[in-house]
């Protein structure tokens, strides 16, 4: 960084040795400081075989952290599983299916909290289910 400090002249106009342009040089630091993003869940489609038992694994959910390269510190939630919507995919509107119907563990672990049946289970053959992660700064992809 540099500059040039040109002094005034006298009351009188006049001007001395001291209005000589001086060119000040200086060392500015500058720090690039991290900022907390937020994490990304990169699983977005699964298909799934029927008869699947509770507590059986369905996935291990994908997903990433800009500041963390240890996954470990995420935490995973499912909040929502929802029929799909109106235009057959996840897009908002689909009804809120049972709040039971899957689990994911703290490492992400997608589970089924129930028998995934196919002739059982009625219309909800494809669903949507809205899974929020958070790191450890409390950030989340919601």
């Amino acid at each position: 960084m540099s500059g040039t400090d040109k002094a005034l002249p006298d009351v009188d106009g006049t001007c001395g040795s001291h209005c000589t342009a001086k060119t000040i040089d200086a060392v500015l630091a500058v720090t690039i400081k991290n900022v907390n993003e937020a994490p990304a869940l990169l699983t977005k489609t699964v298909d799934v075989s029927e008869n699947k038992l509770p507590g059986e694994l369905i996935v291990a959910l994908n997903s990433t952290d800009p500041e963390n390269n240890d996954l470990r510190t995420l935490q995973f939630l499912v909040e929502n599983t929802r029929e799909l919507g109106a235009g057959g995919d996840c897009t908002p509107g689909g009804k809120i299916l049972s709040s039971n119907f899957l689990s994911v563990t703290a490492n992400g672990l997608l589970e089924s909290r129930i028998a995934l049946d196919y002739e059982t289970m009625s219309a909800s053959h494809a669903f949507c289910v809205e899974v929020r992660v958070q790191d450890s700064g409390g950030l989340t992809n919601a």
